[in-house]
C-alpha cells in the first residue's frame, strides 16, 4: 500500500490501473465509539449549513447548543443509522425542526421547513428526507429533554 497525498493525486494513473486490474481499496471498519465520532463532525457540519437562519437570541450560542445535542445520551442512540452506519440525517432534520417550532430557527412565510431542509441538503427540490422525516418523529422524551434543555441554556 502507498499512502497518496492530494499534490500526489493523479487520476490518469488512477484510471489505468483500475482498467488493467491493478487498483484495489481495502476498506476499514470504524469501531462503533469512531464512527460516533464521524457522525457528531458529519452533525455539526450538516446543521452549519442553516446557521443564516437561527434567530438573533441564538445565534452566539448555537454551535454549543448543537455540540450538547449531538454528544448527549439521550440524543446519541438516533444520530446513527445502525444497519447503513452513517449520520442519520431524518433524526437531525426531525431535531432541526423541533428546534424551528420553538424559535431557535427562524419561522415565516420565506422561512419554513422547505427552506431549511433544502439548505441542510444543499439541493433544490425536495428529497426522501424531507418527504419521511414528517413519519420520523422525535420521541417524547427527547422533546421533553430538549425543551429543559433548551430553557436551561445559556442565551445572549
Amino acid at each position: 500500500m502507498k499512502q497518496v497525498h492530494p499534490e500526489d493525486f493523479d487520476v490518469a494513473t488512477l484510471m489505468t490501473a483500475a482498467r488493467e486490474g491493478r487498483l484495489y481499496l481495502q476498506t476499514i471498519e470504524l469501531t462503533d465509539d469512531e464512527l460516533l465520532a464521524q457522525c457528531q463532525q458529519e452533525a455539526l457540519a450538516y446543521v452549519s449549513a442553516i446557521d443564516e437562519f437561527v434567530t438573533p437570541a441564538w445565534r452566539a450560542s448555537i454551535h454549543e447548543l448543537w455540540k450538547r445535542v449531538v454528544s448527549d445520551e439521550i440524543f446519541i442512540p438516533n444520530l446513527v443509522m445502525k444497519k447503513k452506519r452513517v449520520m442519520n440525517r431524518y433524526f437531525i432534520t426531525a431535531i432541526v425542526y423541533q428546534l424551528q417550532a420553538r424559535n431557535v430557527y427562524q419561522s415565516n412565510e420565506t422561512v419554513n421547513q422547505l427552506k431549511l431542509h433544502l439548505s441542510l441538503e444543499s439541493i433544490t427540490k425536495k428529497n426522501s428526507i424531507y418527504k419521511s422525516v414528517v413519519n420520523y418523529s422525535v420521541m417524547p422524551e427527547q422533546k421533553k429533554y430538549l425543551s429543559a434543555l433548551l430553557a436551561n441554556f445559556q442565551r445572549v
